[in-house]
């Protein structure tokens, strides 16, 4: 269940990211977007090639990062 779940949390990561303007992207030009959009790419397109435990790293060492990255960007939640 933890597998399926971090798989796709990185699907939705992955499509947010497709997702912003590329206005955002350059503003934010530091992250690597496309790296995010292609690990979303190869869940989707070439489930395949998914390496469950690089998947696991990024979870792990990456997604935290990005999240303190876009922190200073996003709205206040409740």
């Amino acid at each position: 269940m933890l597998q399926d779940a971090i798989v796709r949390r990185l699907e939705i990561v992955g499509e947010a990211a497709r997702r912003l303007s590329d206005d955002a992207r350059n503003e934010l030009s530091h992250i690597r977007w496309s790296q995010i959009i292609g690990i979303q790419d190869i869940i989707l397109h070439q489930c395949d090639r998914v390496d469950l435990d690089f998947l696991w790293q990024v979870a792990m060492n990456d997604l935290p990062q990005l999240a303190r990255q876009l922190a200073p960007h996003l709205p206040d939640r409740p």
